[in-house]
């Protein structure tokens, strides 16, 4: 199968039929991957590349939805909600999955989260007997407001169905877990040590903190059900045009690192993916978020820009994986040792190669935002190091620095396509990085020229073995900060672009720290 098609037409074929839906088996052997450039690995023989897709996730904000589909999926959460906590599949059993092994700011927060959210959507299939169920998604980038149906019913965790306190999920949860903890193999033993649980009583205490356990409560409301502006910014689509842009699987799936419970560099998709989580809020804002439904939603939408991101790479004939030798080889040996199936079975024997194949679970993708073509790689250095002039960080102090961009580079991306451009941060990692939100803004030396935002961004997670061992670092777009600021008559070409970096409270009463920021780069994916 040849991906090497650089017919600007083709992409755009290929995203008619997946929006026109009718065509789902056509879109599903268009989208299904094949041999992968970058490395010489065959398929695994019991993949099928060419299997036609029988599950086909939809827009929940598209004309025409079909109203049952979230009546299944409502009937699904349910009856997994009355299953006894002892059977893997009760509700709170799978939302444990994620506090107990998922990864952020790495390059398995793509395959572990695919894999998560395909194997629950058999689940649903099964506990409901509606073999073709496909979890609807949530396109927050077209659709910035929360779909209104989970507002309602069982769809908010705020409904009665739901354990309304930590002391009810204390008495209901806490000896079936510990009864789990009890049963782990070695291996899983292993994994959990990697993320800083040597006991139960670790990870017990981390599921429950205040704020990992906000039963029922959101930011969002059906009276205010708006994601905030901070999210708005990282979600636009000059954001995640941005976000698609890098040509290779680390830049765009965050970055390398020992092991899939080890945080490193947060790419922008993922950091986009931060800010929809704690701007809804309550168990979104952390590691037990997946007991909103709407959680499920959020995440198809993450893995639909796979997708997308997939097809970009399929046009410019480039690598979908991690290259060859040993980076595919560390990637893919991962263990992924805490899933059920449907039937609530162990699932054992799969990779991250098998798990970055939507044919593994046989699902397509009703088209949403579209980015169309990237724009070209330009002539300009991929680099630029930026000066820092005042490294400390703290509520009372912003960090600052300057960036000398060539003024041709910067008018270039003011007139036009600014996708490519982003500001690379690095800071020391702060004791809870969960605690703080980061404002990253362009500065100015001339008081005529108000600051302006680039973004915000804020860490995901809790536990005390996560996102805690060196720096801080993550990328957001500046294209758009710069076109607005052009927008304006403000930009100056030929000056650096001042880079500011203040540190606000996410809850009041945090204990103020002094962070060192080290790097301030502009890049260009």
């Amino acid at each position: 199968m040849d991906h090497k098609d650089n017919d600007a037409h083709s992409i755009a074929s290929i995203r008619r039929r997946r929006f026109l839906g009718g065509a789902a088996t056509t879109a599903a052997a268009a989208l299904t991957l094949g041999s992968l450039p970058g490395h010489a690995l065959g398929l695994p023989g019991d993949v099928q590349s060419s299997k036609p897709a029988k599950r086909l996730r939809r827009n929940i904000n598209a004309p025409g939805f079909p109203s049952h589909v979230i009546d299944t999926y409502a009937l699904a959460i349910r009856r997994l909600l009355a299953l006894p906590p002892e059977d893997p599949r009760n509700w709170y059993r799978i939302a444990f999955t994620h506090q107990l092994d998922c990864p952020h700011g790495n390059w398995w927060f793509l395959p572990w989260h695919r894999a998560y959210i395909g194997w629950f959507e058999r689940i649903c299939g099964e506990i409901t007997n509606t073999p073709d169920f496909a979890l609807p998604y949530w396109d927050w980038t077209a659709s910035p407001n929360m779909p209104s149906q989970f507002f309602q019913g069982v769809l908010d965790p705020a409904n009665r169905a739901f354990l309304q306190s930590r002391l009810d999920f204390e008495r209901v949860m806490r000896a079936p877990l510990q009864a789990l903890w009890n049963s782990f193999t070695p291996k899983q033993r292993q994994v959990l040590a990697q993320r800083g649980y040597m006991t139960f009583d670790q990870l017990w205490l981390d599921a429950t903190k205040p704020q990992t356990l906000l039963l029922g409560a959101r930011n969002l409301t059906a009276s205010n059900p708006g994601l905030p502006n901070d999210a708005r910014r990282l979600t636009s689509p000059e954001s995640i045009r941005a976000a698609l842009a890098p040509r290779n699987f680390t830049g765009f799936g965050s970055e390398k690192t020992a092991h899939h419970s080890a945080g490193g560099p947060f790419g922008m998709l993922e950091v986009a993916h931060n800010i929809v989580h704690v701007g809804v809020g309550g168990l979104m804002g952390d590691f037990m978020a997946s007991c909103d439904p709407i959680f499920w939603l959020h995440h198809a939408n993450l893995d639909r820009l796979w997708d997308e991101w997939i097809l970009l790479q399929r046009t410019e004939g480039l690598a979908e994986l991690p290259s060859a030798g040993d980076d595919f080889d560390k990637w893919n040996a991962e263990p992924y040792e805490f899933f059920v199936d449907e039937l609530g079975l162990p699932v054992t024997g799969y990779d991250s190669y098998r798990y970055a194949q939507a044919s593994t679970f046989g699902y397509s993708y009703q088209g949403g935002t579209s980015t169309g073509l990237r724009a070209p790689i330009t002539r300009f250095p991929r680099e630029y190091i930026g000066q820092v002039t005042s490294p400390n960080c703290s509520m009372d102090s912003p960090a600052a620095g300057a960036v000398n961009v060539p003024p041709e580079l910067l008018s270039q991306m003011a007139t036009g396509d600014a996708s490519l451009i982003t500001i690379v941060i690095s800071l020391g990692s702060p004791s809870d990085p969960t605690a703080w939100y980061f404002d990253i803004s362009l500065g100015s030396d001339n008081a005529s020229v108000p600051e302006q935002s680039i973004g915000c961004f804020r860490a995901f997670g809790s536990h005390s073995g996560h996102h805690h061992s060196g720096d801080l670092s993550f990328a957001l777009a500046l294209g758009p900060a710069i076109k607005e600021r052009h927008a304006a008559g403000k930009l100056d070409l030929n000056k650096p672009l001042s880079i500011k970096v203040a540190m606000r409270p996410v809850r009041n009463g945090t204990r103020s720290e002094t962070l060192t920021c080290a790097v301030m780069n502009v890049k260009l994916s």
